[in-house]
């Protein structure tokens, strides 16, 4: 069977060799992959995940401050948010450039 985007080998019985449509052949032939079926409808629960926003076009971290966390006193508000975010402030520069792209952790991570 082979793997496209119409079936993206979900529904295989256990044991079915997939060839993968790449031009990657190794020497031994086609690569292949085979199904394990301990690991077919295995229920996985969802971890709590962090609350987070983006900034808006142009918006200044203190701005992001004030809408994020409005019961924060700014300046405390602007520490909590740079800890919490240390993958863009640590390493940005300049320190306080933000871009659209970006995810704003708004509270700080599960313990």
């Amino acid at each position: 069977m082979i793997a496209d985007a119409k079936n993206g080998g979900l529904e295989r019985p256990a044991g079915t060799e997939v060839y993968l449509p790449f031009n990657q052949r190794s020497a031994f032939g086609a690569r292949t992959v085979r199904a394990d079926p301990s690991l077919r409808r295995v229920p996985m629960p969802l971890s709590p995940q962090r609350r987070f926003t983006t900034p808006g076009p142009g918006e200044t971290l203190e701005q992001l401050a004030a809408r994020a966390l409005p019961g924060e006193p700014l300046e405390a508000a602007v520490d909590r948010i740079r800890s919490w975010n240390l993958h863009i402030f640590a390493l940005r520069r300049p320190p306080t450039q933000m871009l659209g792209s970006d995810v704003v952790f708004v509270e700080p991570p599960a313990r």
